[in-house]
């Protein structure tokens, strides 16, 4: 089993934007793991099925970087950094207690894609965020 990425390798451009990842609070070795595979597409360290790969997160953070405006690039990479945290966050926790799922994953990369400006689109999928944590845990 290959070992796990190093949290410098997690964030990358997001380095001074998102919460270095031992401060933050994982409920196990798993949901840190699954974290991990949100932003880096690197499957090490999860005991269910995994495909590695694409959609990670750090593929948005480039596309942002890629199709932003020059003068709104570097405020819309840390947005997209900080939404990239809470997402990833409640994503990689146990499917019994999630409230995101991969399907609203690839609906927040439609968005993105399909939204002509990347400021739009990424308030866009904050909505749609912030209606899904409203939702309460189904267990845990």
């Amino acid at each position: 089993m290959a070992a796990l990425a190093q949290p410098s390798q997690v964030y990358q451009a997001c380095s001074g934007v998102a919460t270095p990842m031992g401060a933050l609070r994982f409920d196990n070795a798993e949901h840190r793991a699954w974290y991990v595979r949100f932003w880096t597409g690197d499957c090490a360290g999860t005991h269910s099925f995994c495909l590695p790969g694409s959609p990670d997160w750090m593929t948005t953070v480039t596309y942002v970087a890629q199709h932003a405006a020059p003068a709104q690039r570097a405020a819309l990479i840390n947005r997209t950094c900080r939404l990239g945290q809470v997402i990833g966050m409640e994503w990689a926790r146990d499917s019994h207690i999630k409230r995101i799922s991969l399907k609203d994953l690839r609906a927040f990369s439609d968005i993105l894609r399909r939204t002509p400006d990347v400021n739009t689109a990424l308030n866009d999928i904050a909505a749609k965020v912030a209606a899904l944590l409203a939702r309460p845990r189904l267990g845990g």
